[in-house]
């Protein structure tokens, strides 16, 4: 979700706009507006033409007219409407906004939007591509509601490096707004960070006056930071204190206010119960009560941020990457989640946070799961822990090589035979066997370069759970290579398993080997079909692996939709049950892909994204780890179903 407004002339109504503008490939693109005509019980979807595929980064509702709204739009992270050009820009709908009713009125990545609280007419928008546009990327000023736009000059201009534009106009004196923008990155990718910000105390003049607060970009104990820090582009907001004009709260990284002379980070130490979660996205005001949302969730002040209340408990949220599950405790799984570093569920519905960062995968070990498990965290960060309590990090095995090398969500998997032997994946792969039991000398694992170099980086990696010796296991790249080894890997023991380019070139999300035979090899693929004209499909199946040139079946059946495919597993118990996590939703099947059906909110999850699947080996329990809404599991499903014994043979 990117915004939301009520009516106010009937909060009853409520329109939210799907699809988030932070400009981060872990951001989805939406499906249109949602409204409500019951204060939230009930929604209903809108425009899904007109904006499908992108992000809403504000709206606003005629406060004498509830059917008349104003909508700022832009490109999502992730684009997820094929073939569909994107409509992003200023738009405006008197209908109450029915699909067919919109109208474009000002074309690019609508960053921001602010409406005089008095006069609705009146309106300033920013067009801020993150990476620059020359042509487009200023401030607007409206005076017919949206209907039109104009150019506003302003000093920013001049560096010819305008990004996102964030906008606040002071609700008690709305000749007062001010303007952030960022700075876009350079031929060297330097950039990011804060442009400048400006404030104006006639806007809604012929020509406003403007000067710039130079301060904002000295904060900090070096004197170079600024409230955004680098990441202006991601998380970038202002709001302006409803009784105070000079009163600027500005937020990106941290939390700062500005009081018309000189600054204070109000944010805190995150890592304390009296800060905030870093990366501020979001300010609204309930009367004196400023309301914070960031990627740690929700929290409150109500005395300018000396102290906060927090509002999380309840809250399933997080967007979990990758998840795992404790092979001899079907009620302990770790979950690695975006900016909330990785935590771990014991059956109680609160989760304890055991690393920071982006948490990414994991593993608990099968000898010592209590105590032994592993940890990594954003661009192949990894970490280990041998008492369930201190952690250890134990490398990056190509550190100090450019970050580009290495995934921000790097693959990472343990052989489910061997405590000591895992896998990882940057721009080739890489093999440690003393993951755990080095901790016993005070050092750290020893990785290896373990196969061949890829023109693009590791996406998914596997280890076959019939072989016992930890020798077989394989990969997926960003750009669709296959790679399969038997023998450990090694410079030249890797071979590739689609050499004749059959299968679709994209993505390849995960890997699932049959449990009781290695050369029985399932793939899933991201993207859409329309990506690869002629070359459909997202499941794959192949029964020959070790062959020279391995012969894929794509597991259409009925019923399998055209979306990013991101997990797949199969049950222990009987490998033609298998699940595959898409960007909406479940799927699963009972008879190896001839049939799948849904598995939708009328079970219980909701219709989210699911980055990662697993079965518990002994009891068939699924796990569903989603981008977005926390972790559900599945008791009883079909996973935890034997397959029916052959029929008998008949006597002569």
């Amino acid at each position: 979700m990117g915004a939301i407004a009520f009516a106010p002339s009937d909060p009853r109504i409520v329109y939210a706009g799907t699809g988030e503008a932070v400009f981060s490939r872990s951001t989805y693109g939406g499906e249109g507006l949602l409204k409500s005509q019951d204060g939230g019980r009930t929604w209903a979807p809108l425009a899904v033409r007109e904006f499908s595929g992108v992000a809403f980064s504000d709206l606003a509702v005629d406060p004498s007219n509830p059917k008349a709204l104003v909508a700022a739009t832009a490109h999502a992270g992730v684009a997820s409407t094929p073939g569909r050009p994107a409509p992003r820009g200023i738009w405006t709908s008197t209908h109450g906004g029915y699909e067919g009713t919109w109208v474009q009125r000002l074309p690019g990545d609508a960053t921001s939007l602010v409406v005089h609280p008095k006069d609705f007419s009146q309106q300033y928008a920013g067009i801020g591509a993150v990476c620059g546009d020359a042509r487009a990327n200023d401030v607007y000023r409206s005076t017919e509601a949206g209907k039109s736009w104009h150019r506003i000059k302003g000093p920013w201009t001049a560096g010819g490096a305008v990004g996102r534009i964030e906008l606040a106009i002071a609700p008690s004196r709305p000749d007062v707004l001010y303007v952030s923008i960022q700075r876009t990155p350079d031929a060297d990718g330097n950039g990011g960070d804060l442009l400048g910000l400006w404030r104006t105390d006639d806007a809604w003049a012929a020509t406003p006056a403007w000067r710039e607060i130079a301060s904002a970009r000295t904060l900090g104990a070096t004197g170079k930071d600024n409230y955004c820090a680098f990441q202006c582009w991601y998380s970038h907001v202002l709001s302006v204190d409803p009784q105070n004009p000079d009163a600027l709260y500005a937020g990106g990284f941290e939390l700062w206010r500005f009081d018309g002379s000189g600054w204070s980070k109000v944010s805190g130490d995150p890592m304390k119960p009296t800060g905030i979660h870093v990366d501020q996205h979001a300010l609204a005001w309930a009367g004196g009560r400023l309301i914070v949302g960031n990627d740690g969730g929700v929290w409150s002040t109500g005395d300018g941020g000396r102290t906060w209340d927090g509002h999380n408990e309840g809250l399933a949220t997080n967007q979990i990457w990758h998840g795992t599950i404790d092979p001899t405790d079907e009620n302990v799984a770790l979950a690695g989640s975006q900016d909330n570093g990785t935590a771990r569920w014991t059956k109680s519905p609160l989760w304890r946070q055991v690393s920071g960062g982006d948490g990414g995968a994991s593993a608990i070990a099968k000898d010592q799961p209590a105590t032994s498990w592993a940890l990594s965290a954003q661009r192949a960060w990894f970490y280990r822990t041998t008492d369930g309590a201190k952690l250890t990090f134990v490398g990056d095995p190509v550190f100090g090589a450019p970050a580009l090398t290495k995934p921000f969500i790097t693959p990472l998997e343990k052989c489910p035979h061997n405590d000591d032997v895992f896998v990882a994946g940057t721009v080739l792969p890489w093999r440690t066997d003393d993951f755990f039991s080095s901790a016993t000398k005070g050092a750290p694992p020893a990785w290896t370069a373990n196969g061949p170099e890829m023109p693009r980086r590791l996406r998914a990696m596997a280890f076959a759970p019939s072989d016992q010796t930890c020798r077989t296991y394989g990969f997926g790249t960003l750009d669709g290579q296959l790679r399969l080894t038997a023998v450990g890997g090694g410079p030249s023991g890797w071979k590739d398993l689609d050499p004749g380019g059959l299968l679709p070139k994209r993505v390849v999300t995960a890997l699932a080997f049959d449990p009781r035979e290695a050369k029985i090899l399932y793939i899933t693929l991201g993207g859409f079909d329309e990506a690869t004209p002629g070359r459909p499909g997202h499941v794959f199946r192949t029964d020959d692996a070790f062959a020279p040139s391995p012969q894929w079946t794509h597991l259409k059946g009925t019923g399998t939709p055209n979306l990013p495919h991101n997990a797949i597993a199969l049950s222990p118990m009987n490998p033609q049950v298998i699940y595959v996590g898409t960007d909406v939703g479940l799927w699963y099947t009972t008879d190896g892909g001839r049939r799948w059906d849904y598995m939708g909110p009328e079970r219980g999850l909701p219709n989210v994204a699911v980055s990662e699947v697993r079965i518990h080996p002994t009891t068939g329990r699924v796990f569903a780890f989603t981008f977005g809404r926390g972790a559900f599991t599945l008791d009883g499903g079909p996973a935890a179903q034997k397959p029916p014994p052959p029929p008998a043979k008949r006597s002569p």
